[in-house]
């Protein structure tokens, strides 16, 4: 995405941000489910940058967005990265969300 549609897209508000956020989230399950790889990785960090301009590294929208990078990874064979990335994710889930929220459950479970 261009610096500038992006700039645009974090300050229409949140309503819009988060509908871009489901677009990049069903692309990301399209390219798994087909075997494209680079659509879901290219997907994943288009969602990362629009989650990290919006929300920060330190909100439940950045933790569920590196739970959804996890089974990326896994998908290309990366399976440490896959487990260091839902490690930080549940991380960041527990500071935000708590410990015993169902989000962190799930991001524990992959390892």
């Amino acid at each position: 995405m261009r610096p500038i549609a992006e700039a645009l897209l974090v300050r229409a508000g949140s309503r819009v941000a988060h509908l871009h956020l489901a677009l990049q989230q069903v692309l990301i399950e399209i390219g798994n489910e087909r075997g494209d790889y680079r659509l879901a990785r290219e997907s994943q960090e288009r969602a990362m940058a629009l989650v990290r301009a919006r929300w920060g590294e330190h909100s439940p929208e950045f933790g569920l967005t590196l739970l959804g990078l996890a089974p990326t990874l896994a998908y290309q064979g990366d399976d440490r990265g896959a487990i260091a990335t839902a490690q930080r994710a549940a991380e960041v889930l527990t500071a935000t969300l708590g410990p015993t929220h169902p989000d962190v459950a799930t991001a524990l479970s992959v390892e």
